[in-house]
């Protein structure tokens, strides 16, 4: 794997993370909704290429949790299948290990056939599925790995 990334944590939420997920997450979140996230128990990840914003990772934890809700995570399309994912994610649990975290669980709709392959790669097991779980009527599983 070939990477070239930079990974940063932020306290706050940029602009360009929030217009990244406007213009490519299937469900964006309003601007409003970005801006009303706590900063204590939120936490932005992102992964930089040639100072440009390819991807975040937006994740849910308190200081002294042992697990990480993973909210939301994206890379730019044309970024996908380069090896850029996976090194992002392995920059992502090297951090949170740091942290003391040792969990880390998320909700991903089961008709997601990418996303749920890349998860079971990294190795996130499926608990459950919840049905119509998603405001669209979609289900969701619910996976979560060890860290």
């Amino acid at each position: 794997m070939n990477t070239t990334g930079k990974f940063e944590v932020h306290s706050t939420f940029p602009e360009e993370v929030i217009s990244l997920d406007q213009n490519h997450f299937p469900q964006p979140w309003t601007t409003s909704q970005w801006q009303n996230l706590g900063p204590v128990q939120n936490h932005l990840f992102t992964w930089k290429k040639e100072n440009e914003l390819i991807g975040y990772g937006l994740f849910q934890y308190l200081s002294g949790d042992d697990t990480a809700h993973l909210l939301k995570i994206l890379m730019l399309p044309e970024s996908r299948g380069t090896g850029e994912t996976q090194g992002f994610w392995n920059e992502i649990t090297k951090y949170l290990s740091e942290q003391g975290l040792t969990n880390i669980y998320l909700e991903v709709e089961a008709t997601n056939a990418r996303a749920i392959s890349f998860y079971e790669k990294c190795g996130f097991k499926t608990l459950r599925k919840n049905k119509a779980y998603y405001s669209n009527g979609e289900d969701a599983l619910i996976m979560s790995m060890t860290l």
